[in-house]
């Protein structure tokens, strides 16, 4: 059993402990264009920004209104939220007069649980998705894949695919890019695993973010209570460490 108070510390830890060990997480303070990569930060105790939404629609809104661009996104749930918006592509694109659509603004208008990440992706947010899944979930969906499908490159610990030159990654390892991510937390992923886990995993993984996003996920009838109660506990746990 986890107490509230090492739950407390690991939050602490994630945020601002890990700048002595060299994987300090680094606050975009002034905008998008002004981070370089590799920039030291301009306090060794700077904190990201943590927001909270309550569906998939307060997720995406967040980070548009954020204005990052081509970011790397680390997102850990239970689901992969990325089946493309219906009808947002048309069907024929040859021909004339050449179908003209605006596929942001249509697929704006119709987010939610199941396409969040793919609409992110379309509005130029992310160039690069890494779903982080419970190993459970993650060897589940690699078990349903044949090995040589077209387009699926199947990894030792990962599976690998491209959207419209967009790289996706699924995996059950916490990743460590070598730039700031955007890092997105939804109550799905928390069905299956503790606040405090959920922490430590973070704290030992050497992942570095700019901005947290923690997702009740209100708008998905599969996330239970229990997901939703321990991400609370983790907002909670972030508040409590700043």
């Amino acid at each position: 059993m986890i107490s509230r108070l090492d739950t407390t510390r690991w939050a602490s830890v994630f945020l601002i402990g890990v700048a002595t060990l060299g994987v300090t997480i680094l606050v975009q303070q002034t905008g998008t264009a002004a981070r370089v990569r590799g920039e030291p930060p301009t306090s060794a105790h700077s904190l990201p920004a943590v927001e909270i939404v309550e569906t998939a629609g307060g997720l995406h809104q967040t980070l548009v209104r954020s204005g990052r661009h081509g970011q790397v996104v680390v997102y850990l749930s239970r689901f992969l939220h990325f089946v493309p918006v219906e009808g947002a592509v048309p069907e024929r694109l040859n021909g004339f007069p050449i179908p003209s659509i605006d596929l942001v603004e249509v697929s704006s208008e119709r987010v939610d649980p199941k396409n969040v990440l793919w609409v992110i992706v379309q509005a130029g947010v992310a160039r690069e998705i890494i779903h982080v899944l419970p190993r459970q979930e993650y060897e589940r969906r690699r078990s349903g894949i044949t090995a040589g499908s077209p387009g699926i490159d199947l990894r030792p610990d990962s599976i690998v695919t491209h959207e419209l030159g967009s790289r996706r990654t699924v995996q059950a390892k916490l990743p460590a890019p070598d730039e700031p991510v955007i890092l997105g937390i939804d109550a799905a992923y928390l069905d299956g695993a503790e606040t405090g886990e959920t922490l430590e995993s973070l704290r030992a993984s050497g992942l570095r973010a700019d901005l947290v996003v923690l997702n009740h996920s209100l708008d998905n009838p599969d996330v239970s209570d229990l997901g939703r109660d321990r991400l609370r506990d983790l907002a909670a746990a972030f508040e409590a460490a700043r």
